[in-house]
């Protein structure tokens, strides 16, 4: 089949009129230049980026910013990524030709960070200079939280309690504290330390100390990439204390001549006042305190003997009626180091 010259023409007229057309709009919406050339013709674009804080300590969070400026003409879409060499740290959308994000940071050194932006239909990709951040190990502050000053009897448990904590916006610490005798009380760990793996800031561990004595604790949080070490240097004192028993008798019963004895018996320790020790022994008759009997420090004559506390020559004592049964006690008040203690009633019948 063939067509005529005059549908030809036809044809052609057609085709040019769509040309036409074609051209009469874009010269209306972006004068001369083509729809295959305005595809190519995109808008150079600077990106620059700030971080906040520069100096930042290890887990804590740190903002990453960035600007999008067009050389050309309208506001650059698209996203920014965040990077340290080739490893993106987060990206995210331009709104008005910024973006920033927010992360926490965990890696000690000084890192060189861009920003990257994508480019998008109209605009140009572009790569930040670089800013730098620097990351640093955050210091901590160690405690034992116990209430001040602990007792426990000779061979008993105790538990210490630990903090440690670190700068505002910093993860809680985990890691290692050892709780241990300070240096000069030079005592061995296996019995007097223990050590807990703190989480969340906090940890606890026992120890089970075989003497007694006062002994001065410190608590050391060992550190590691994260986290500085720190001790706690107190000293928390620790009163390990021998339990006690008391009895009395009475050496002399005799009206009128009457003495009191009061024996203090300590896991065999010397405990009397000449061997550091500060407990005294009180006597009663009949629940009443003996005027004079009051107080009265320990002795210990036979050096690892008994403690003794000796009451006598007493106007109260002397004038209890004979033939009449009293009850006597004696009771140990205690020290730093020993507990206290309370006598069974001596029945005490004063003789003629």
């Amino acid at each position: 089949m063939k067509l005529n010259r005059r549908q030809l023409g036809a044809s052609a007229l057609r085709l040019l009129s769509v040309t036409a057309a074609a051209a009469t709009a874009c010269a209306l919406w972006g004068g001369a230049a083509s729809a295959a050339t305005a595809s190519v013709a995109k808008h150079a674009t600077k990106t620059t980026i700030s971080i906040s804080p520069a100096k930042a300590y290890s887990t804590s969070w740190v903002t990453f910013s960035a600007r999008v400026r067009s050389a050309g003409g309208g506001r650059a879409q698209g996203t920014v990524s965040f990077q340290w060499r080739n490893e993106k740290l987060c990206t995210r959308r331009l709104v008005a030709g910024k973006t920033h994000c927010l992360i926490r940071v965990v890696g000690i050194g000084k890192f060189a960070i861009r920003a990257h932006y994508s480019g998008n239909a109209t605009h140009l990709a572009s790569v930040s200079g670089r800013d730098f951040l620097t990351i640093r190990r955050a210091p901590t502050v160690t405690k034992i939280t116990n209430a001040a000053g602990g007792t426990i009897t000779t061979g008993g448990a105790y538990t210490f309690h630990v903090t440690v904590s670190a700068p505002a916006g910093v993860v809680r610490p985990i890691g290692t504290v050892v709780v241990q005798p300070s240096a000069s009380a030079d005592l061995p760990f296996a019995e007097y330390g223990c050590e807990t793996t703190v989480i969340n800031g906090k940890g606890s561990c026992t120890v089970h100390p075989p003497a007694y004595g006062v002994v001065g604790y410190t608590a050391t949080f060992q550190g590691n990439p994260i986290w500085k070490g720190s001790t706690y240097a107190g000293p928390y004192d620790l009163a390990v204390q021998n339990d006690t028993s008391t009895t009395v008798t009475a050496t002399s019963a005799t009206a009128g001549d009457i003495t009191l004895t009061a024996t203090v018996v300590a896991n065999g320790a010397d405990i009397a006042e000449d061997n550091g020790g500060s407990g005294t022994v009180s006597f009663s008759v009949n629940g009443t305190p003996v005027t004079g009997c009051t107080e009265l420090p320990l002795a210990n004559p036979t050096k690892g003997g008994d403690n003794v506390a000796t009451c006598t020559a007493n106007a109260t004592l002397n004038g209890l009626t004979a033939s009449t049964t009293y009850d006597v006690t004696a009771v140990f008040s205690g020290d730093p180091t020993n507990v206290a203690s309370t006598s069974p009633d001596y029945e005490l019948t004063p003789t003629p």
